[in-house]
């Protein structure tokens, strides 16, 4: 599951310096809980009360959204929670691959064109083989994984480790990106599930 809904925008600063704070992960923004019946409106709820187990980001924005899940009762067990910072959301600095001006013009199709150049550039401030090897962390505790379990995450990481899963050899050939992700288009609504293959 992506994370719940959250604003980025900190005080006093310009959207473009509150999304390049956030991608440094520099800037941990909380949950904006009001939203999240709505975003939970447009999820498999039904998928949600199967889950035993939830395994979220140590970012506070997929704590909190565990949280929201568990004491909403949407999970069928009382899920606990575990912090697994394999989840974190990918590290780059939106400064480094889109200008303010290109920011302000394009918006998210800036950013998401930015963070395809840095993957294929391997100039993100997370190496591919560091991605890489959070990847295969998971993909090891999920082989371990007896219940059924939740994973909350981030837009970016979990665009990589599905596109990882369907290709494996992405990270040799990261141009392989360009299949997965569309800078014209939004990869993921706040909350949305993806099953694993």
């Amino acid at each position: 599951m992506k994370t719940g809904p959250y604003d980025p925008q900190i005080s006093g600063q310009t959207k473009y310096a509150s999304v390049a704070a956030l991608t440094r992960q520099e800037y941990d923004p909380p949950l904006d809980e009001t939203r999240m019946p709505d975003c939970l409106n447009e999820t498999d709820t039904a998928a949600l009360r199967r889950v035993a187990a939830i395994c979220c980001s140590d970012l506070l924005r997929t704590k909190q959204t565990a949280d929201f899940i568990v004491q909403a009762g949407l999970t069928g067990h009382g899920a606990a929670i575990d912090y697994l910072p394999e989840l974190r959301e990918i590290r780059f600095d939106v400064a480094a691959v889109c200008t303010e001006q290109d920011y302000d013009n394009r918006g998210s199709d800036a950013v998401r064109q930015g963070f395809i150049d840095g993957f294929i550039n391997d100039s993100l401030l997370e190496s591919r083989n560091e991605i890489k090897q959070r990847c295969d962390g998971l993909l090891e505790l999920m082989r371990n994984e007896t219940k059924e379990t939740l994973y909350i995450s981030h837009t970016f990481f979990i665009k990589i480790f599905l596109a990882y899963l369907e290709e494996p050899t992405i990270f040799e050939q990261p141009s392989l990106i360009t299949r997965f992700i569309d800078p014209r288009q939004r990869i993921m609504k706040f909350c949305e599930i993806t099953s694993l293959p």
